[in-house]
């Protein structure tokens, strides 16, 4: 997981499309409990999807297909 983290580290200080959603992302990145938590608004999160389901390609894309596999939601 560290390893995702820090392509989203190194991704939201990329100029790209999604820099902005990326790095409030990454400002809201925090570990407890041996756990990774992100805050991800839900405008940020509609747009993630969105990408997603057209099928678009990039390291961004690719990294969200992850942790969307990989993640659970909190509330």
């Amino acid at each position: 997981m560290s390893e995702q983290l820090d392509q989203l580290r190194s991704l939201s200080y990329q100029k790209g499309d999604q820099q902005e959603v990326l790095e409030r992302i990454r400002q809201n990145v925090r570990e407890q409990g041996g756990h990774i938590y992100a805050l991800v608004i839900s405008t940020d999160m509609a747009a993630i999807y969105k990408a997603i389901e057209r099928g678009e390609v990039g390291e961004w894309q690719d990294l969200f297909r992850q942790f969307i596999d990989t993640a659970q939601v909190v509330y």
